[in-house]
């Protein structure tokens, strides 16, 4: 047994008193709320139930949020069985805003760190309830022993296998009465859409463009260092050095603290994102000095090695947040398109054309199966298909030049990468009872 949250649906009427509740107790500490309230069927269909989820930090047996921070700025106490957070040590990189389906972690921008609910702790010691549960005015919010390692199985609740220190109490009755549809019709739809809420996309353009330099940077430099090795002219001193720091540039530009970006190399045991960034370092050196100071064939297979551990950890850090289990379960492997841009560089035409046939069945797979979004997105798609496929195939066919194959297989990789951070399927509680809403209704997922 150990303590939690204990949460009962039945009771629980959205009034946001435990929202409050926490703001009063943590106003030194907090900057926006850590405590939300989320609504199960908020536009009221009929057939199905309504009900609220109050949400902070679950303080998981198994927190990914502790996991995956590549600075190890959390930590578990295993007497009062708080997952705790240490602003000293953040560097504000928002990972653990990814990883958490709970939405625990608050990214705040003003002041370029996470903070997070601390289960007010300092009351716990002195054998009081945090204060979300102590003014919870329903009773609905509670907290007292629960089960270790509990599985909770309901509805519009996820459960990642982190063992989230909550126990949810169902709802007595969930069925809706039997007249009741259980599909929307054009109306009803259209209705959905506008109530939704539209604020919790934690993907975006705007804030992941250096991602998209970066990741596209890395398989470049990697498939420049490879390509040599098989005889293809070597980077020019200056274009590797503004590239290699231009890479570095563009992967700490979008820290909340870019000044401790150093700290990310503490974490290689757990975090794949600390390992990405051990691996490009050593990648980095490694490559500088295979190609302006010693050309060793040994070096450069190991500055080679370095590179692709770079890929896979790049790889291995989405496919944890996209719901994957595997890398090429989906369009947008970094690791793909550094083997696509080595085979183009080293001018290897059958793993040209057999990379960028099987890159493109992927992809086109993937757009019959999930659909497009809009007409914007449509263009943009078939633009990546044009560009980054038809043509790159066409020049292979007739021996044109390489160096315009390069141009326009990195044009239709990049469009692809910027496609693959705007569709990452990060789970929040939102998205999560929008996703099994439809479910219960059997209509396809929404567009996003």
């Amino acid at each position: 047994m150990r303590t939690g949250f204990i949460f009962d649906l039945n009771k629980c009427v959205g009034c946001e008193a435990c929202v409050v509740a926490c703001q009063i107790e943590n106003s030194e500490l907090q900057s926006e709320p850590w405590r939300s309230i989320s609504t199960f069927n908020s536009f009221q269909h009929p057939a199905l139930p309504l009900f609220h989820f109050s949400l902070a930090c679950n303080h998981c047996d198994d927190p990914s949020c502790l996991t995956s921070c590549p600075t190890n700025a959390f930590s578990m106490d295993p007497i009062h069985h708080t997952v705790d957070h240490n602003r000293d040590l953040c560097i504000g990189c928002g990972y653990c805003t990814w990883t958490c389906p709970y939405d625990a972690p608050k990214y705040v921008s003003a002041r370029g760190i996470i903070e997070k609910c601390t289960l007010c702790k300092e009351r716990i010691v002195e054998g009081q309830k945090p204060n979300c549960a102590n003014l919870c005015p329903t009773g609905a919010l509670d907290f007292g022993e629960i089960e270790s390692k509990r599985a909770t199985d309901v509805l519009g609740f996820t459960d990642k296998g982190i063992w989230p220190g909550i126990k949810i109490i169902p709802l007595r009755k969930e069925d809706p009465p039997l007249t009741a549809t259980r599909s929307l019709r054009e109306n009803e739809t259209l209705i959905f859409h506008q109530k939704k809420s539209r604020d919790d996309r934690k993907s975006t353009m705007k804030s992941e463009w250096p991602l998209v330099l970066f990741t596209l940077l890395a398989a470049y430099l990697f498939a420049a260092v490879a390509a040599s090795l098989f005889g293809a002219p070597l980077l020019d001193p200056m274009t590797y050095i503004a590239l290699a720091l231009g890479g570095v540039i563009v992967s700490i530009v979008h820290l909340g603290k870019p000044l401790r970006a150093w700290r990310a190399l503490a974490n290689v045991h757990t975090s794949w994102l600390s390992r990405e960034i051990v691996a490009f370092t050593l990648f980095l050196g490694g490559s500088g000095l295979f190609l302006l100071v010693w050309p060793s064939m040994l070096l450069g297979i190991i500055s080679v090695l370095l590179g692709l551990a770079t890929l896979v950890s790049v790889d291995m850090v989405y496919t944890i947040v996209d719901r994957r289990i595997i890398l090429l379960e989906k369009s947008g492997s970094i690791v793909v398109t550094g083997i696509l841009l080595f085979a183009v560089l080293a001018q290897v035409p059958v793993l040209s054309v057999v990379m960028l046939v099987g890159n493109g069945v992927v992809y086109i797979r993937e757009l019959l199966t999930t659909g497009q979004k809009n007409l914007q997105r449509l263009f943009v798609s078939s633009v990546r298909i044009a560009v980054g496929f038809i043509l790159p195939l066409i020049l292979l066919g007739v021996r044109g030049d390489f160096l315009f194959l390069a141009m326009f297989v990195l044009i239709g990789e990049g469009i692809n990468r910027a496609e693959f951070y705007l569709d990452l399927d990060i789970v929040t509680p939102h998205r999560q009872i929008e996703s099994d809403l439809l479910k219960k209704l059997a209509l396809p997922a929404t567009e996003q």
